[in-house]
């Protein structure tokens, strides 16, 4: 038996996610931006809390990786508040 092959997600999202969807979920949430920053960590993230205040204005994507990790962690709080996963178009 081979290694084990990580599958991209089975849905058809998108990424990057939108600037304005992710702040939409911090707020829906009453997720802190530290807080996501925590959320983002813990689900694997690299990336430094300045590194996401950049990414949080628009014009600052990220690497696809980093973007699926990030919107795991906003969808994590979105879930958890009662309220429906982040949507992505697939037009991107």
């Amino acid at each position: 038996m081979g290694p084990v092959q990580q599958r991209a997600p089975s849905d058809q999202r998108s990424f990057p996610v939108p600037t304005d969807t992710l702040v939409l979920a911090c707020r829906l949430s009453g997720l802190s931006l530290t807080e996501l920053w925590w959320e983002y960590l813990a689900l694997g993230g690299t990336r430094s809390p300045a590194e996401l205040a950049a990414r949080m204005a628009p014009g600052h994507p990220w690497p696809a990786l980093e973007d699926l990790v990030l919107s795991a962690a906003a969808d994590e709080a979105l879930i958890s508040g009662g309220l429906p996963p982040l949507v992505r178009s697939s037009a991107g």
